[in-house]
C-alpha cells in the first residue's frame, strides 16, 4: 500500500513539473483543390524539464476519420447520460475554462507559415495582406520569448486572380506549463466558491434582517 501510494505521489509530481508541447507539422489548407484541401499532422508531448519526453500522442487526418467511425465511440456520443453531464460540466466551468484560456501562459517556440492568398480586388488584396502581417507581428512579439530567425518567419503572398482562393502552409510548436494550468483551475474554482458563499451569506442575513410573511 505505502508504494502504490508513492508511485502515485511521484506520477502526480512528474505530472505537475511537466509541460504539455503541442507541435504541428505541415498543417496545409488549398481552398482550390475540391478534395483533400485540408491536411495535417499534430503531436503531442508531455516534457519534464527541457528534453526528457516521457509521453506522446500522434494526431492526424487519417486517425481522426478512424476515430469518428468508431462504434464506441459513436455509443458514448449517442449516450443520454454522457449528453446530460457533457451539457451540465459546460454550464458550471464556462467562465472557469474561459479566465483560464484568457490568463495562461503560452509559450510560442516555433512558427512558420507561408500563405498565398488570392483576390480580385487588387487594393482589397492589399489590404488584407497588411493586416495579417499586423496580426503576425504582434503573435510573435507577444507569445515568442527568443525570435530566432529559423523559428519564427513568416511569408504571405499576394496573388491577384479572378479566382479567389487561400493557400497556407503551417508549423507550430506550443508549450504550456501544467503547473501554471493546475493553478490556474485551483484559483478560479476558490473564486467560484467565494462568490457563491457570499451570495449565500448576504441572502441569508437580508432574510433575518426583513424576514417575509404569509
Amino acid at each position: 500500500m505505502l508504494v502504490f501510494f508513492i508511485v502515485i505521489v511521484l506520477f502526480c509530481l512528474i505530472v505537475y513539473f511537466s509541460k504539455i508541447t503541442i507541435e504541428v507539422e505541415e498543417l496545409k489548407i488549398d481552398t482550390r483543390e475540391k478534395r483533400n484541401n485540408f491536411d495535417y499532422t499534430i503531436k503531442v508531448y508531455l516534457i519534464l524539464g527541457e528534453k526528457l519526453k516521457w509521453l506522446k500522442l500522434k494526431i492526424n487526418k487519417e486517425k481522426t476519420k478512424k476515430l469518428k467511425k468508431s462504434k464506441v465511440l459513436k455509443k458514448i456520443e449517442k449516450s443520454k447520460k454522457f449528453e446530460n453531464l457533457k451539457n451540465k460540466s459546460f454550464k458550471q466551468n464556462k467562465k472557469i475554462v474561459q479566465d483560464i484560456i484568457k490568463n495562461i501562459k503560452i509559450k510560442l517556440e516555433k512558427l512558420q507559415i507561408k500563405a498565398t492568398i488570392g483576390l480580385n480586388n487588387i487594393i482589397l488584396l492589399s489590404y488584407l495582406v497588411a493586416i495579417l502581417d499586423i496580426i503576425f507581428s504582434i503573435l510573435l512579439l507577444k507569445y515568442s520569448e527568443n525570435l530566432q530567425k529559423n523559428n519564427y518567419n513568416y511569408e504571405i503572398n499576394p496573388n491577384q486572380t479572378n479566382k479567389s482562393y487561400l493557400k497556407i502552409s503551417i508549423n507550430c510548436i506550443i508549450s504550456i506549463k501544467i503547473a501554471n494550468i493546475i493553478n490556474m483551475i485551483i484559483k478560479k474554482r476558490s473564486e467560484v466558491k467565494n462568490e457563491r458563499t457570499s451570495y449565500r451569506s448576504f441572502n441569508g442575513n437580508c432574510n433575518a434582517k426583513y424576514p417575509r410573511y404569509g
